[in-house]
């Protein structure tokens, strides 16, 4: 028995020092791994910006360079992207030059393309892409009638956050006041800011046409809380038709989808 109690000390011994060893390499190992988390969390946000005008004095504080959208179909296509009811096919910036697309109207009229984009001579014939472009410059609903009759919006300030902004844009750069940076990752200027603040108060697709612009680029854009119907999904409307005509609105594609 005497022998027996120091052998079952030792053995107590070991087992809590291999325990309280273990215990410290795994405490240290944790350690290791929040330390490398904290370090990448910091390099991440470190990508993110903010810029605001000296002084308290309103200013536009950067110029985001224009925004290269070739990448997305690089060199000629050789074949049409196929349009999957869901997303729209983009064709923007891209070389259709080598295709024949004239049974390709559900393809194209749920396209989305710019004035960089280079057509076929074979398009269905009843697909015009620049009478299309026209079409959706007008903000429709009349509203051009009233800023014929001096409803202009002058005077009126309008703010916007959304993703980086192409401030020398044609549209809206002699009515853009203010231009700072929250957040912000974005080098070049993006899709979608550009173009709500073109719908807002662009001079020939603009709602308020002569307002003063006020925007805040934040990378993510805003998020908004939507009430109402759970099936309603926004409306669409016919790229062939008229903005003026109230038969060019209808359901959203989503919209349809969830009947």
């Amino acid at each position: 028995m005497k022998r027996v109690l120091p052998l079952l000390m030792v053995i107590m011994i070991f087992v809590g020092g291999c325990t309280q060893t273990k215990t410290s390499q795994t405490n240290s190992l944790d350690k290791q791994e929040e330390s490398v988390e904290a370090l990448e969390s910091l390099e991440e946000s470190e990508k993110y910006k903010t810029l605001l005008s000296p002084n308290n004095r309103l200013s536009i504080v950067r110029k985001p360079e224009v925004a290269d959208y070739s990448y997305i179909n690089p060199g000629k296509l050789m074949e049409l992207p196929k349009y999957d009811d869901q997303w729209q096919v983009d064709l923007r910036s891209s070389d259709l030059t080598n295709l024949d697309l004239r049974e390709n109207f559900e393809d194209l009229i749920h396209a989305d393309f710019d004035s960089k984009t280079q057509w076929p001579g074979e398009l269905p014939d009843n697909f015009n892409p620049e009478m299309i472009m026209e079409l959706g410059k007008n903000p429709g609903l009349g509203l051009r009638e009233l800023h014929q009759k001096g409803i202009t919006r002058k005077g009126v300030g309008i703010a916007i956050i959304d993703q980086s902004l192409l401030v020398d844009h044609v549209e809206y750069k002699e009515q853009l006041k203010m231009y700072e940076e929250i957040h912000c990752y974005d080098e070049r200027a993006s899709m979608h800011g550009p173009a709500v603040a073109s719908i807002a108060v662009g001079k020939t697709v603009g709602v308020a046409l002569e307002a003063d612009l006020y925007y805040i680029a934040e990378t993510h854009g805003i998020y908004t809380i939507y009430v109402g119907s759970k099936d309603f999904m926004g409306l669409g409307r016919n790229p062939l038709i008229d903005a003026d005509d109230i038969t060019s609105y209808g359901k959203g594609e989503y919209w349809k989808k969830g009947e």
